[in-house]
């Protein structure tokens, strides 16, 4: 499917759980894989509970452990926007305290 100049695809994933538990160590950690249903080919593979912590606010930041975020919070959607087959930035949504955060799938250097 050949995109016109500008355009992107999408991939939407809600996410409700009991518990994701959060670990420092990364190969402990739960991970979000995504692969394209055409070419099989590996879109995203990020440390869920990262992500998830990292959509919290200044407030929670400093209030709340990044487990104790996640235990107070059960139902995430989280919208990747996708061009040239890869993410460029997703928007991840926290329901039950109705916050929406844009965050870009970059390299800092």
């Amino acid at each position: 499917m050949a995109n016109a100049v500008g355009s992107g695809l999408m991939a939407h994933y809600d996410l409700s759980t009991a518990r994701i538990y959060y670990d420092a160590e990364v190969e402990n950690t739960a991970h979000l894989l995504i692969r394209s249903k055409d070419t099989g080919k590996l879109v995203v593979n990020m440390n869920l509970a990262d992500f998830l912590c990292n959509a919290r606010g200044a407030d929670a930041m400093h209030r709340y452990s990044n487990q104790e975020f996640l235990d107070r919070e059960s139902d995430y959607k989280v919208t990747f926007f996708l061009a040239n087959g890869s993410w460029k930035y997703a928007d991840i949504e926290i329901s039950i305290l109705n916050w929406r955060k844009r965050m870009e799938n970059v390299a800092l250097q």
